[in-house]
């Protein structure tokens, strides 16, 4: 008969598959130490800083995602409410002109995004237009807040000569929302002098009157802007003429559209002017189509949840067959699930939830969690290797030499009087 083969005993203990509850008690514990890890670790160990330049890292936000998506799966359409009168290369009388003809054409409100300066003649005709307009606002450019308050930096220089008393609004980008990226922007600035609204606040304001009111309601000191579907027209003075429903009951904005000094980055394109950063301002004034953006708390449930499912799946499917294949399949699903359920509530309910968090605190999670599996699989080995006889023997004559002489010599002897 063929001998039978002896089972291999494997060297090391390996750990048994956990229960449904074991599983659900660690991941829990351990989402929690990973949410603690997110709060009190330097923010430089938990931000994309890790992989991408410090200053991409600090400019990302979710919400650049979500507006890419909203744009790729809504038809882009042309805006209704605003046109854009490109002054380019434009004289001084052809920008007079310009604000005339457009004043004659019926349009709701005309914004001027330029500040003039002097001019070298004696004679500028665009300050003549601009008097005898109807509903034209100047621009106002504002500095940096001070002791709480901004202040007034740049007028344009006719303003004392003026006989009719004018709108005003800040055309600052951003208003005080630290950035590179054009997300936000600011309703209204506190100044010295009392409030200033900003220039697509008072224009939508003009064009439908309550629409400013419904923001202040808000209560919110930056607005997210919603630059998603919409494109606008943009004609040359010389186009006002030939194509006046482009400017009857439309609001005019009146700037430069090749100006670098006034580019700027929004969440779709590197290099956008200023004066449609304004128009997609207003349209989301008017339109009201605010984006809600999720809170500090949700942000932390959200993070708190995904942490636990994706450790749950790593603690109770690891040791079972095909186990690592699986949890990387759970983990994969999971992240894209909570990525194009971000996008779909913006594009259906205009509210973004930052998964920046979520992703912090996930990564935590799976690192706490081979940590913990890692120490458990070491003091099981420890454990095993100490109770091994050659150990135990080995310490017992290291700390009870008088206990290990009188047990193990008499077994020593017995055995060598059986052997006799």
């Amino acid at each position: 008969m063929a001998a039978k083969k002896k089972k291999h005993k494997p060297k090391y203990v390996l750990l048994e598959t956990p229960t449904f509850k074991e599983s659900g008690i660690s991941a829990f514990f351990i989402s929690i130490a990973a949410l603690i890890l997110s709060l009190y670790l330097p923010g430089e160990l938990t931000s994309l800083e890790v992989f991408i330049p410090k200053e991409k890292a600090n400019d990302f936000s979710f919400s650049d995602f979500y507006t890419m998506t909203a744009t790729n799966a809504d038809a882009v359409s042309t805006d209704t409410i605003v046109t854009v009168v490109a002054l380019d290369g434009c004289t001084r009388a052809q920008m007079g002109r310009a604000i005339a003809m457009a004043d004659t054409s019926g349009v709701s409100a005309i914004g001027i995004d330029m500040i003039f300066s002097p001019p070298t003649t004696s004679y500028d005709s665009i300050v003549q237009a601009i008097d005898t307009a109807r509903n034209v606002v100047l621009p106002v450019v504002l500095t940096d807040m001070i002791d709480g308050f901004f202040t007034k930096s740049e007028v344009s220089y006719f303003e004392p000569q003026l006989t009719n008393s004018l709108e005003h609004g800040a055309v600052n980008i951003n208003g005080s929302h630290e950035g590179t990226t054009t997300r936000f922007f600011k309703a209204e600035f506190d100044t010295e002098e009392g409030p200033i609204p900003a220039l697509p606040t008072v224009l939508a304001e003009m064009h439908h009157p309550g629409c400013a009111e419904t923001l202040w309601e808000r209560g919110n000191d930056m607005e997210m802007i919603n630059f998603s579907g919409r494109v606008f027209n943009i004609i040359t003075p010389d186009e006002i003429e030939s194509h006046p429903e482009l400017l009857r009951d439309h609001i005019v904005l009146m700037g430069y559209v090749n100006d670098r000094s006034d580019m700027h980055r929004n969440p779709l394109v590197n290099k956008i002017p200023g004066v449609l950063i304004h128009a997609n301002t207003i349209s989301t004034i008017v339109e009201q189509t605010y984006i809600d953006y999720s809170s500090t708390w949700i942000n932390i449930v959200i993070a708190f949840v995904a942490c636990f499912i994706m450790v749950f799946a790593g603690m109770h499917f690891r040791f079972r067959p095909w186990g690592a294949m699986l949890v990387r399949g759970i983990q994969i699903i999971l992240m894209f699930g909570v990525l194009y359920a971000g996008a779909l509530v913006y594009i259906r309910h205009s509210y973004s939830f930052e998964f920046g968090p979520t992703i912090t605190v996930t990564i935590l999670g799976l690192v706490v969690m081979d940590i913990v599996i890692g120490l458990s699989l070491t003091g099981r080995n420890v454990m095993k290797w100490l109770k091994s006889p050659k150990i135990a023997k080995r310490l017992a004559r290291q700390k009870y030499p008088k206990a290990y002489n009188y047990f193990f010599r008499n077994e020593n002897q017995n055995e060598r009087q059986t052997q006799v």
